[in-house]
């Protein structure tokens, strides 16, 4: 059994179908969230309501048919994998200049900490911070660790070897790494969530993730909603959402010191190694709405794409009912 304090290198078996993914099934989602509109963001009401559900419904075909499109599918994890229990957490935030979001998402962790009773290590990253990213840090009770690689798998990593160097000789095989972004709040249910896949032998979970429906306009909120139905987690890697065994993170090579996709990547090396990889929705984190984030793409990347396809949706459709 491998231990922490000596990694040793694990051979890389080719699974038959390297996209294994178990979806799991959650209670429901959360409800009642604010709405507000944004000042420069697009609102469907300039254009009528009808118009706008012409483009909801619209877009709302397209993604419920790319929903089901690709090779990920339900597996059946082998019975040799099943109690295969943590008995300590990792937990990693990396930050880049996030002080106006940064307290809400370390209040967010210290109640989902208190909610598990496992040992749990946390790193919050500052990476090359300018802004009052530290001050805001200090303020709670967790690890906070300097570093100047200006790119978030770095910051990444390097949260990750710092906590296990602490764990010293736990084996890597019950140790949990979970991880999310400073942008982002996690739910009370977080960690709890995470550990009961891991105990039925999940090596890897990856989880929803949903924007702050208060940096939407309503109709982008609407269209959200509407393509993303309780109960059916898409499978998509979030590094705000994810959570996988350190035996499974170090033989799939950890996070690469990139700019982004290092979550993708990792998974994606996680699924060459033959890892048993679940995809739930019982613990959706929130992450923020916004169209510029710290990285060129992301999910603020995908929150911009979709809006512009809205606009040019009402667009396209104004200029049909024009000609009509």
């Amino acid at each position: 059994m491998e231990h922490l304090e000596h990694p040793s290198a694990v051979g890389v078996v080719e699974p038959d179908d390297l996209r294994r993914v178990e979806r799991r099934q959650p209670q429901g989602r959360p409800t009642g969230f604010g709405v507000h509109a944004d000042q420069g963001l697009f609102d469907g009401r300039m254009l009528g309501d009808q118009l706008s559900r012409d483009v909801l419904t619209m877009m709302s075909a397209h993604r419920a048919q790319q929903r089901f499109v690709g090779n990920v599918h339900d597996t059946q994890r082998p019975a040799e994998a099943l109690s295969r229990g943590v008995e300590a957490l990792v937990v990693v935030v990396p930050v880049h200049d996030e002080a106006s979001l940064l307290d809400r998402c370390l209040r967010a962790l210290a109640a989902a900490v208190a909610a598990v009773e496992v040992p749990c290590e946390v790193r919050v990253v500052l990476d090359a911070c300018t802004d009052g990213s530290a001050v805001v840090a200090a303020r709670h009770p967790f690890s906070v660790l300097h570093v100047d690689g200006r790119a978030v798998g770095h910051a990444r990593a390097s949260g990750v070897r710092d906590a296990l160097a602490r764990l010293g000789g736990a084996s890597a095989d019950r140790v949990w790494i979970a991880n999310t972004d400073a942008d982002s709040s996690v739910p009370v249910n977080w960690l709890r969530a995470q550990l009961d896949e891991a105990a039925a032998g999940a090596d890897v979970v990856v989880g929803t993730v949903r924007p702050d429906f208060d940096d939407l306009s309503p109709v982008h909120r609407t269209l959200w909603l509407e393509t993303h139905a309780p109960g059916m987690p898409n499978g998509h890697t979030h590094g705000a959402n994810l959570g996988l065994r350190a035996s499974t993170y170090r033989a799939a090579g950890g996070f690469a010191p990139v700019g982004e996709h290092e979550d993708v990547q990792l998974v994606d090396a996680c699924r060459r190694i033959g890892a048993s990889i679940v995809a739930i929705d019982a613990a959706e984190v929130m992450t923020s709405g916004r169209f510029v984030g710290r990285t060129p793409g992301g999910y603020a990347g995908y929150l911009r794409d979709q809006a512009r396809r809205l606009r040019l949706g009402e667009t396209l459709l104004l200029g049909q009912k024009e000609a009509s």
